[in-house]
């Protein structure tokens, strides 16, 4: 399990359902034994194992809720692992490197499980659990030995503030108001959109795993030689493990948050922590940055940074690639003073490439509730059964919905049938098939293809596979 990569274990989730089984039982069994050994096993051996699995949400899910484990002396899974937090409370003060390895990750264990809104209430009814991990948080370490942290985990502190921050317990950051962050004002005077931008210093935050931090201090120096916004990054404002409060308001006042996205990244819980916070929560403006070439995000992040355009580095050289964040943050910049300019509302019409995730997801919710939109003016005016639609349908389709013509090209749809079974085969994960489309479209037509052209598609064939099953109203009439 150490070795399997995210994607994997997630389209595994179900067939590893038995393995999972053995796991968790192997686990049980072990905690019930006096001195936390089953055999050879100590008990950390495969609560280190978990800390992997539990990147990935399904496998997370299914351990938690569909596990099949006998003999288990508690209600709940959740219960299980707090009650050996609990048990383990003291090995931080112990000279024992088994018992600290075992809190260490049982406290990662139950962050991965806070992020997950199903069991918050569980492990917040939980009152000696609460106590015990508010103590951790609160420690300051002098009765502690010195431990060992290994590089995919985090210290029990760490992992304790996290576990706060998710249950909202004692968690000054999320009490400020959002409103209490200073707001950009749009320039109210005739000059340039250009020169309004220059004269506002933006507030850029980097959030980076430190296992980056080479290219993170890399990035902010090129960033910060052009001397065109203020950069908030953890390494140059904090200088403790308890960032969370710091990181937190930095968020809240920031205009803009670069994602530096690597493998580290994802399977860092403090980055989906603000990752969460910066999207989920407070739904401020990102742009989600590729420190490589080869990575793709996938599972809690992948869902995350569908939408904005973003910046990859290592196609083209660094220089190059920091001038393009540039161009975007000031792009991203001067849409949002066009549209604080004038204080009545103003309807907004934006390039394609330059659509934000926000809009994106905004437009999808819009259009799945609208009978008269663009793909129902399609379905009328054929008067025709989506499956019995021919290829010059489908093209009519294609243009209503403002797809780009060169996918029409590269799927050569020739019946409605098709799209639809097309549909089905994107549910399981869009993004796969986004960069197989990707890699065909950059070699036919020597250009790129952006995620939010994609997802425009995937979009629009969803809303059609509603519409095929939508009821008849009196303003669209499917025959």
């Amino acid at each position: 399990a150490l070795v399997t990569e995210p994607k994997e274990s997630k389209s595994d989730a179900k067939s590893l359902g038995k393995v999972l089984d053995q796991l968790m039982q192997m686990t049980v069994n072990t905690a019930q034994k006096k001195n936390h050994k089953y055999g050879d096993f100590d008990i950390s051996e495969p609560l280190v194992v978990f800390i992997k699995l539990f990147i990935h949400d399904d496998i997370l899910h299914y351990c938690i809720k569909e596990s099949q484990v006998k003999n288990m002396k508690v209600s709940s899974k959740i219960v299980f692992f707090c009650d050996l937090v609990m048990q383990f409370r003291g090995a931080l003060a112990k000279d024992d490197e088994l018992d600290q390895l075992t809190l260490t990750a049982l406290m990662n264990i139950i962050w991965s499980i806070s992020f997950h809104d199903e069991y918050i209430d569980e492990l917040k009814s939980n009152g000696k659990f609460l106590i015990t991990i508010k103590s951790l948080a609160n420690d300051d370490g002098e009765a502690w030995v010195e431990q060992y942290v290994p590089k995919h985990m985090s210290s029990v502190k760490k992992a304790a503030a996290g576990i706060l921050w998710n249950l909202d317990e004692n968690n000054p950051a999320r009490t400020i108001c959002v409103a209490e962050s200073t707001p950009i004002v749009a320039d109210q005077t005739n000059r340039s959109s250009t020169v309004a931008v220059k004269d506002i210093r933006m507030r850029v935050m980097v959030s980076y795993s430190h296992a980056d931090s080479d290219f993170c201090h890399q990035l902010v120096d090129a960033l910060g030689k052009e001397n065109l916004f203020d950069i908030w990054v953890d390494f140059a404002y904090c200088h403790t493990e308890d960032l969370w409060e710091e990181i937190g308001q930095a968020i809240e006042k920031s205009d803009i948050i670069l994602f530096l996205m690597t493998k580290d990244y994802q399977n860092s819980k403090s980055c989906r922590q603000e990752v969460m916070y910066t999207k989920d929560s407070l739904k401020k403006k990102f742009i989600p940055v590729y420190v490589a070439r080869d990575f793709v995000a996938s599972g809690w992040l992948g869902v995350r940074i569908v939408g904005p355009q973003y910046i990859r580095f290592g196609k083209k050289p660094f220089e190059a690639t920091i001038k393009d964040l540039i161009k975007l943050i000031f792009e991203d910049k001067s849409e949002k003073n066009s549209k604080n300019k004038d204080s009545k509302p103003v309807e907004i019409k934006p390039n394609e490439n330059d659509k934000s995730n926000q809009e994106l997801l905004k437009d999808d919710h819009e259009k799945s509730n609208q009978s008269n939109g663009e793909i129902t003016q399609v379905s009328v005016r054929n008067s025709k059964s989506i499956k019995k639609w021919n290829s010059k349908d489908i093209i009519d389709w294609f243009d209503a919905n403002k797809i780009r013509h060169e996918l029409k090209e590269i799927y050569d749809f020739q019946c409605g049938t098709e799209l639809l079974l097309y549909g089905q085969c994107l549910r399981p994960d869009w993004q796969s098939e986004y960069l197989d489309i990707r890699e065909q479209f950059s070699k036919r037509y020597n250009t790129p293809l952006y995620r939010n052209e994609f997802v425009r598609l995937v979009t629009s064939i969803n809303q059609l596979e509603e519409l095929q099953t939508k009821p008849v109203s009196s303003t669209c009439t499917i025959l």
